[in-house]
């Protein structure tokens, strides 16, 4: 008995022992998902055109499908990418080939800027540092950031710990782009999430203050998620009256080239409800727009 008694003490205490490890370790691995790390998000310094990069002047890729209305959409004036760096960017407005005013609509809810003319953020397991913060307090938390990078000390990157460089100079994107003669605004949109009302407001308030025909260039991180339904959003105020929203979306999507996998995840059922939503408001809404978003998403709810 007490020969038993000694072998069941003896695995209970076994047992007890991983439990603790991987309580330990899971434990660990929640703690680091949520350190704030400083990346680079371009690893090189060649003038390439970023990645994922599109425009609606240009329909190769959609002209095999004649099932899809394509209605307005060459009228659109917008352009998408990934991330861009201060080495890339004459590229990318040059592919852009446009005679209209060119404005950057950067997407990222996440700090982010230019080190030497490489672009850098800091993000964590998620992306999703900067949850929660309003426009204006992302922007000051970048700035925050930006301002404390020491000019003429040496820094290295978690994603790339084999480059270190030595900072020569730091700007945000709105200084790096107006460098070029062109004109930036920032919409701030969590990774992978669709855009807060307040957003949504301010977006269309910036379309609104418009008083002239532009070209407007759109990118997030991967010029994916962030980017395509922003694409979305501006085909669907523009063309709302002839195009369906799911000839819009199908549009969008097969211009970014998504695969059959990437089709699927984008269209989850929160950003489809927001889509749909979205699109009839455009529907009652527009041209004029006088309507707030916000305002019309309680009326509608009473």
């Amino acid at each position: 008995m007490n020969k038993k008694l000694k072998i069941y003490t003896a695995l209970a205490a076994l047992i007890s022992y991983f439990l603790s490890f991987a309580i330990n370790k899971n434990t660990k691995a929640e703690i680091s998902s949520d350190n704030i790390n400083i990346v680079l998000d371009s690893l090189s310094h060649n003038n390439i055109l970023p990645k994922r990069f599109r425009k609606t002047t240009d329909l190769l890729v959609l002209n095999k499908n004649n099932s899809l209305n394509l209605k307005g959409l060459d009228r659109l004036n917008i352009s998408a990418s990934k991330q861009f760096s201060e080495y890339n960017l004459p590229s990318l407005i040059k592919a852009i080939d446009t005679s209209l005013p060119i404005t950057i609509v950067d997407l990222r809810q996440e700090s982010h800027g230019f080190i030497n003319g490489l672009a850098v953020s800091w993000n964590n397991f998620k992306n999703n540092v900067n949850k929660g913060l309003t426009r204006e307090e992302v922007l000051q938390d970048e700035s925050n950031k930006l301002n404390s990078l020491k000019l003429n000390a040496d820094i290295n990157f978690h994603n790339n710990h084999k480059k270190t460089i030595m900072i020569i100079k730091v700007q945000d994107e709105n200084e790096l782009v107006k460098s070029k003669y062109i004109s930036y605004n920032r919409i701030t949109v969590k990774d992978g999430g669709i855009p807060s009302d307040d957003m949504v407001d301010y977006f269309m308030d910036f379309l609104k203050s418009q008083k002239q025909n532009l070209w407007l260039h759109f990118h997030c991180k991967a010029g994916v998620g962030r980017t395509t339904t922003f694409m979305i959003m501006y085909d669907m105020i523009k063309n709302y009256k002839e195009v369906s929203a799911d000839d819009i979306i199908n549009r969008q999507l097969i211009l970014a080239k998504f695969d059959d996998e990437g089709i699927k995840s984008f269209k989850s059922k929160r950003r489809s409800d927001f889509f749909n939503k979205f699109y009839y408001y455009c529907k009652t809404n527009g041209p004029s727009f006088r309507i707030k978003w916000s305002k019309w998403k309680v009326e509608e709810r009473t």
